[in-house]
């Protein structure tokens, strides 16, 4: 889910047979209704996905930048659609990878994976400039493992955050590794912030997303394997031990699903949480917002909203006014096809 001026840009997965998936961006205004001087309809589609596919039919899912434009790649060529949803440019491009991020001067950072062995891949996470060569101002950042890094341009920097990988007996994901590459080149932060608490043993999974507030903080969405985690950092890299409980925050809450959050201009935390109903025929959304050190917000009780369709997943976007956009995938009880829903917020 995007934000762009008045405009909302909800990134959905299809599956459109059994090895074919395709995604679907498709625009709003801010009432809701279709943007229909967005491509066609108000929704732009592009195979993702496909075995039997000519690889040049076959595109990264798109990146959208803050301009509301957006950045896909496909058989060596990098494409880059305008806020109409027009092709604004398509040009074969120096290297191949996947778009992950869009810098405000228009360098986009792009990853690429290589298999090592035994489900562990080697990912690089670099800035290439807009024909796809790669920028060597900004040193690329590596991780090995599973999963795929968290990765976010803000505050003039690119954040890459992901699970620490096993090494000589230690087990993968007991620490948090966070890395801030800043856009000119200068100096920036590379640390490894444990999530272990007294008595507790946690593994993360994966990083879900990084949160960038005010002076260089960042706060990490890390998946456990039972539950989610906020982790504090500060701008020095370390464990900010006033955020949450000494640093960690667990997203508990009876029955959820999966959480999703966002961070606001001035630091705050929004964060909601899926709670399908013990029959499964519906669900609950919980939309809470926490202050930059992870307390609750009086000024903003927990608004709960209660829903017919399964939740399947959800992200959350933050204007600057501070009002938030839900983009959900819902499936209806006994359906076999899902829908996607925006629940909209008002700052206060």
């Amino acid at each position: 889910t995007a934000l762009t001026g008045n405009r909302i840009a909800a990134t959905t997965g299809l599956r459109c047979g059994m090895d074919c998936r395709s995604t679907v961006i498709a625009r709003y205004l801010s009432t809701g209704s279709p943007d229909s001087g967005f491509a066609t309809n108000g929704q732009l589609s592009l195979l993702t996905q496909g075995t039997d596919q000519d690889p040049a039919t076959v595109w990264t899912p798109p990146v959208i930048a803050r301009d509301g434009s957006m950045i896909t790649m496909g058989g060596g060529r990098l494409v880059r659609y305008a806020p109409d949803g027009t092709v604004a440019s398509d040009a074969a491009s120096a290297n191949t990878f996947v778009p992950v991020a869009v810098t405000p001067d228009g360098r986009i950072v792009g990853r690429t994976d290589v298999f090592v062995s035994r489900g562990s891949w080697k990912r690089t996470v670099a800035l290439y400039g807009p024909d796809g060569s790669i920028d060597p101002s900004v040193r690329p950042v590596t991780s090995l493992g599973r999963t795929v890094p968290a990765v976010t341009v803000a505050r003039g920097s690119v954040w890459v955050a992901f699970p620490t990988a096993a090494r000589r007996g230690v087990p993968a994901g007991l620490s948090v590794r966070l890395v801030r590459r800043p856009l000119d080149g200068g100096a920036g932060i590379a640390t490894r912030v444990s999530v272990q608490s007294p008595g507790i043993r946690r593994t993360v999974t994966s990083v879900d997303k990084i949160l960038v507030g005010r002076a260089g903080r960042a706060t990490v969405l890390c998946q456990l394997t039972r539950r989610q985690l906020l982790v504090g950092i500060a701008a020095d890299g370390s464990l900010d031990r006033r955020f949450g409980s000494r640093g960690l925050l667990p997203l508990e809450q009876a029955g959820a699903r999966v959480h999703a959050a966002a961070v606001q201009r001035d630091g705050r935390i929004v964060v909601a949480t899926a709670v399908p109903s013990p029959t499964e025929d519906g669900g609950t959304f919980v939309v809470r917002r926490l202050s930059a050190l992870g307390r609750s917000d009086a000024t903003y009780p927990p608004r709960r909203f209660t829903l017919s369709d399964n939740i399947l997943g959800q992200d959350v976007a933050i204007d600057d006014a501070g009002r938030a956009v839900i983009g959900f995938g819902a499936l209806a009880p006994n359906a076999a096809t899902g829908r996607l829903r925006l629940l909209r917020l008002l700052g206060e």
